[in-house]
């Protein structure tokens, strides 16, 4: 049984992309309790496909300027996965893995931003996809980021694992001559 439905209508840099049967319940649950107020239920169903969209857009965004190939992005309830060729190095994986979360600051901070500085987080459409869009946003890219197994973290971090930052030229420590003492510190004297 195919738990998933093809979204023809959406771009995924090359890959096909499927909505799981729970995101459209989602979706209608979300419209039936907004009955009165159909337009902010829109904005909050196109908030909270947004945050799953974007976040996997931008692994298949970063995947496919890497040179590789995005075969599908899968959305469902709370997650999405995006599947595409294997990378061939550890540090491509790991640039990957960021774009998701990049993606997601870089939807999430103008909308924080413009609630910062208008009143726009208290307007009827505007406000729900600033509170999804924006706040719940930096609050799950930042979750994703954790280091752990299952999140886009444990393999995100290990870009920075094998970097080499420049080590500080110390000067040699004088010698010590037999029955000398070496003296450091800012008191020594000359």
């Amino acid at each position: 049984m195919n738990t998933y439905v093809q979204a023809p209508f959406l771009p995924g840099f090359g890959a096909r992309v499927e909505l799981h049967w729970s995101v459209l319940l989602v979706a209608a649950g979300i419209m039936a309790a907004s009955f009165r107020t159909p337009i902010n239920g829109a904005a909050l169903v196109a908030a909270y496909f947004g945050i799953l969209y974007v976040h996997e857009l931008g692994h298949a965004f970063v995947a496919r300027r890497l040179g590789y190939r995005p075969y599908e992005i899968r959305l469902s309830f709370v997650h999405g996965r995006v599947c595409f060729e294997a990378p061939r190095t550890e540090r491509d994986a790991a640039l990957i893995a960021w774009g998701g979360a990049s993606a997601q600051l870089a939807v999430a901070l103008p909308l924080v931003l413009l609630a910062q500085l208008t009143n726009a987080g208290s307007l009827p459409v505007l406000g729900p996809a600033i509170a999804f869009l924006g706040y719940l946003s930096l609050l799950i890219a930042a979750v994703n980021l954790a280091p752990a197994r299952g999140l886009d973290g444990y393999i995100a971090w290990r870009l920075f694992r094998n970097l080499k930052l420049p080590t500080r030229h110390r000067p040699k420590a004088p010698k010590s001559v037999a029955g000398s003492k070496v003296i450091k510190g800012p008191w020594a004297g000359p």
